[in-house]
């Protein structure tokens, strides 16, 4: 399975929405922190947070050997 591909299109899919004001956003690094993202805006989506469970799912498959994203993933609410 391609979680690459699954994580990136997911993360196009947000950037090119719209979403209501009234709807649950969480705010997203596109790169992790952990592997040299930054908190530039460029870097940031807003996902709904079913979304975001899975992409941090998705970057344990992509990045299994990361500490940091296991435990982000252990630390997101399902």
């Amino acid at each position: 399975m391609d979680y690459k591909k699954i994580h990136d299109n997911i993360i196009e899919n947000a950037k090119n929405r719209i979403l209501d004001k009234n709807i649950a956003i969480e705010k997203h690094h596109i790169i992790p922190k952990s592997i040299g993202g930054s908190d530039e805006k460029t870097n940031l989506v807003n996902l709904l947070p079913r979304e975001h469970y899975i992409i941090h799912i998705l970057l344990t498959k992509i990045y299994p050997k990361n500490n940091s994203l296991i435990y982000a993933a252990w630390m997101m609410p399902n």
